[in-house]
């Protein structure tokens, strides 16, 4: 493979061709599954990492699914911006693809998987599918319903995780039926203005518990990974006139 220079001039084709080879999302699943085999060793081998003992075990167990939650979501993202910069690239003809990914802005992600999830069309397209197979078309607009629903299950808690300081890694208590003191370990999103009382104030219902269901965000990656991969290997060819 060519190598594009460092701080120099080349040819315009090549660079945006070898660029578009290099923009992958494959490697952040690689550390998606990293981080999930550090937090299992930590979890069930006890000699593993003795150094990092009691609550400072748990609090990085903690904090590796949060990373493992911050890169899921934005892998959703990543798809968005990938499945419109093709479909805009050939649709202008042009092979300016990375350019349009490099553009591509905060908040075209939500306009993007709600037009995939209402319009079986657009969603094809989107992944390259053939115009004539209303079934491709419709399993494609289905998987990002499906990536659809959980944005809106978890966006605030990314954006206060990843963009600001608002959702923060937290160990909370609850009683169980036994009456015994139990702690979950999660994302906390910090209301600016909770409810208070006499000097008091209400937690509320705004926890999301990333080690339990570190697994659910996982799955997640794999289905953007997935579907990248459909969208590259279909559209890729197409815009750069490859066999």
């Amino acid at each position: 493979m060519p190598l594009i220079p460092y701080d120099a001039f080349c040819e315009e084709d090549e660079y945006h061709l070898e660029m578009a080879k290099m923009h992958k999302l494959t490697p952040k699943l690689d550390v998606i599954h990293r981080l999930r085999d550090e937090m299992s060793l930590l979890q069930t081998d006890s000699e593993y990492a003795t150094d990092v003992k009691g609550e400072q075990r748990d609090w990085l167990i903690l904090h590796l699914s949060a990373q493992i939650f911050a890169l899921a979501l934005e892998l959703t993202d990543d798809l968005a911006a990938v499945c419109t910069s093709y479909k805009d690239t050939l649709q202008a003809n042009d092979t300016k693809v990375v350019e349009r990914i490099a553009g591509f802005g905060v908040g075209e992600g939500h306009k993007f998987y709600r037009e995939a999830t209402s319009n079986a069309q657009f969603a094809g397209d989107a992944l390259g599918v053939s115009a004539s197979d209303t079934y491709a078309q419709e399993q494609a607009r289905k998987s990002f319903e499906q990536i659809q629903k959980a944005r809106e299950m978890w966006w605030r808690w990314y954006t206060g995780y990843k963009h600001g300081q608002y959702a923060t890694p937290v160990a909370l208590g609850r009683i169980d039926p036994a009456g015994n003191t139990i702690k979950k370990w999660g994302l906390y999103l910090v209301s600016k203005k909770p409810k208070r009382r006499a000097g008091q104030v209400h937690t509320g219902d705004r926890f999301i518990d990333t080690v339990a269901y570190v697994d659910h965000f996982i799955q997640l990656a794999r289905t953007c990974v997935s579907l990248w991969s459909q969208t590259f290997n279909t559209q890729f060819p197409k815009v750069f006139k490859t066999p």
